[in-house]
């Protein structure tokens, strides 16, 4: 836990703020972003030799330790070995991951919005082509072409079965 929160605090924060506001970036007025108070940061990754990064993992363990009734170790050495056993992933600023999310996000609703538009279209063909159906069947005889009237009967029935499992849109007949 404590590598983890010394990670987060000296290195993946800078990282993020680097990733957002590089070295030679600009501000909204088009002055460098890292002027004045502002000194470009560095991140801190953790090194065991860092007599200051081990104190900060001792005391948090410390911390949290006794807030859960937990026993923590006071040897230096000791929580050197335990820390080495433990492998940290390579950090990947939230920035950059937020972006490509972005971009993924936008190109996807493209997609979705090119498929609607497609669906639209192909539903007012069908719905045309029903139409068109429905006219031809009114202009039927009923009593010379019964079996013409199944056939377009079952037709448009088909062609209704289709376009809602294509399009999940309802025809009106």
């Amino acid at each position: 836990m404590g590598l983890k929160q010394y990670n987060i605090n000296f290195n993946n924060k800078i990282l993020d703020l680097i990733a957002l506001h590089g070295e030679d970036s600009l501000n909204e007025e088009g002055i460098k972003y890292w002027t004045g108070d502002k000194r470009f940061p560095h991140p801190i990754p953790f090194n065991k030799e860092n007599k200051y990064a081990v104190l900060f993992i001792k005391k948090y363990a410390q911390i949290l330790g006794r807030s859960l009734s937990i026993q923590s170790i006071d040897d230096d050495v000791e929580i050197i070995k335990i820390i080495s056993k433990i492998k940290v992933e390579e950090y990947i600023s939230q920035t950059i991951n937020n972006s490509k999310k972005s971009f993924n996000y936008k190109k996807n609703n493209m997609i979705k919005e090119e498929k609607k538009a497609k669906m639209k279209i192909e539903g007012e063909k069908v719905n045309n082509f029903i139409k068109e159906i429905n006219l031809y069947f009114e202009s039927i005889d009923k009593n010379k072409n019964f079996y013409e009237l199944i056939k377009l009967k079952n037709l448009i029935k088909m062609m209704n079965q289709k376009v809602m499992l294509n399009f999940y849109m309802p025809l009106q007949i």
